[in-house]
């Protein structure tokens, strides 16, 4: 629904946010992208309950399959913060990342919730530690939720069995019983 693909023009696109306030039954429902809510396409799902459903989804960065930092990789990160103060981005981080063999994401992803909560502030590269900053749990920033989210959704999208997935789509349309479904091509 979010990128832009060539359909013929039989074919409606439209994005999952367009979706949710569709009222109209739809026979097909071609999903080439990942939504960012699996209660949003559950929504979808049971307002136009397509007889068929085709999903074509492609992972390119996969949240699901790259660790997900620990609670201890977190705090280890914020003590090196901690004891340097501040941290030039351009200089720091490879050294960071080589000596605890994190990917490059992973480390950019706990700045993230770091800034979002307000423990560091991020200006131009410099990450400088807030010497007072609020007691809050790293749960609470909205990027580390959506990162849980995004693990969610690839999870049972991406990488769940055909079974799984079938089950959970007859679950959004509400008629467990009497669908049948036909697998062509391993899909």
């Amino acid at each position: 629904f979010n990128t832009v693909h060539n359909f013929p023009d039989e074919i409606r696109q439209i994005t999952y946010q367009e979706a949710v306030a569709l009222d109209e039954k739809v026979d097909v429902l071609y999903l080439y992208d990942l939504p960012s809510d699996l209660e949003e396409l559950r929504l979808i799902i049971n307002k136009v309950k397509p007889v068929n459903i085709h999903a074509c989804f492609y992972v390119e960065n996969s949240a699901y399959l790259s660790a997900f930092p620990s609670r201890e990789d977190f705090k280890w990160l914020y003590s090196v913060i901690w004891k340097k103060q501040v941290l030039d981005s351009r200089k720091d981080l490879n050294p960071i990342i080589n000596a605890k063999k994190w990917h490059k994401d992973a480390v950019i992803f706990m700045l993230n919730v770091f800034s979002e909560l307000e423990f560091v502030n991020i200006n131009n590269g410099l990450i400088q530690l807030n010497k007072s900053p609020q007691k809050k749990d790293l749960q609470e920033a909205i990027v580390y939720q959506e990162r849980l989210k995004q693990r969610e959704v690839e999870k049972l999208l991406y990488y769940s069995t055909y079974e799984e997935l079938l089950r959970w789509f007859q679950d959004c349309m509400g008629q467990m019983e009497n669908l049948k479904e036909e697998m062509k091509h391993g899909l």
